[in-house]
């Protein structure tokens, strides 16, 4: 007995492997890149700009900052001013009620035309607007509000202007929630019924199409500054179902702007979460962007300008 005891204690045991820990990256330096604002005219061509900007509040941004879009289109002159989150109702935009300002008339002197859409599903919630400019060579658009869809159309998170020659959309994608409650509505019902929106103006239009906003999902690893984190998988914006579906949506014809004119840019984001204080050390994600059909980056009539001279560049 003492033998045998003897001979399994000298036995070896067996050792489990260790899993290899997932790559994580940490990208918060910005790699310079020229600004797009930057961008001048080519010989023969219109310029036209656009700007795109999710407020998260209009009514908290001008008390700050009075002045705030004055001196935006006072600096960049832009053709169209898209903003999301503005949070308002119609009674809000009208000016209705005591000490109630006039949002409707935001950037009136300035030359700009607004038109809004507004959440009547939940009190200060999502809301869209669009400010363009009057007399723009591109010439006036049609506006459509909504896509026929309720989400869409109550929550107040699509304008369309359709110009001669183009169609743009300014939109704000529903966030899937903390909890990802709203995921499945998100990937299998918005993002498809948005496509087919999208698809719908470009035939029946017979232009190039585009879309701008915040379209709450981070695509590709540059768009995140620690991907490969573990939990991303279940934090809105960051799952593997959200980043397929823009996936699909872009293999439709269309492009990351952004992307195609700076494709390996780290280190620029739009969103930084206040709570944990990460817009000093810029720990953020991209969920802001252009999105245009392929023509636009292949030579069609309407199309990306080539980015701005980079005097660092060879």
């Amino acid at each position: 007995t003492a033998t045998a005891t003897a001979t399994a204690t000298a036995t070896p045991t067996a050792t489990k492997k260790k899993k290899a820990k997932a790559t994580v990256q940490c990208i918060t330096e910005v790699v310079p890149i020229p600004s797009p604002l930057d961008i001048k005219p080519c010989a023969g061509k219109v310029l036209f700009k656009v700007v795109s900007w999710n407020v998260a509040g209009l009514r908290a941004l001008l008390r700050k900052d009075p002045d705030t879009f004055n001196d935006l289109v006072a600096k960049h002159d832009p053709d169209v001013l898209c903003i999301q989150e503005h949070k308002l109702q119609d009674k809000n935009v009208e000016g209705e009620g005591e000490g109630e300002e006039n949002f409707k008339k935001l950037l009136d002197g300035a030359g700009y035309d607004a038109h809004w859409a507004v959440s009547t599903a939940k009190l200060g919630y999502s809301g869209v607007a669009c400010f363009v400019k009057r007399g723009s060579a591109s010439g006036a658009p049609e506006v459509r509000i909504g896509i026929g869809n309720q989400i869409g159309d109550t929550e107040g998170r699509v304008i369309t202007l359709d110009f001669p020659k183009f169609s743009m959309t300014n939109v704000y994608t529903p966030n899937s929630g903390q909890n990802l409650e709203r995921l499945d509505m998100r990937t299998k019902t918005w993002d498809k019924e948005f496509l087919s929106f999208i698809k719908s103006t470009r035939s029946t239009t017979g232009n190039p199409v585009f879309w701008t906003g915040d379209l709450n999902v981070a695509h590709k690893a540059l768009d995140c500054y620690n991907d490969g984190a573990k939990h991303l998988a279940k934090q809105a914006g960051l799952t593997p179902e959200e980043r397929a579906s823009f996936t699909e949506q872009l293999s439709d014809g269309f492009v990351d702007g952004f992307r195609h004119m700076y494709p390996e840019a780290g280190g620029h984001y739009t969103y930084w979460s206040q709570r944990a204080g990460n817009r000093a050390p810029n720990k953020g994600l991209r969920l802001d962007y252009f999105i245009c059909e392929e023509s636009m980056v292949n030579g069609g009539p309407v199309r990306l300008p080539p980015p701005p001279h980079d005097p660092g560049a060879a």
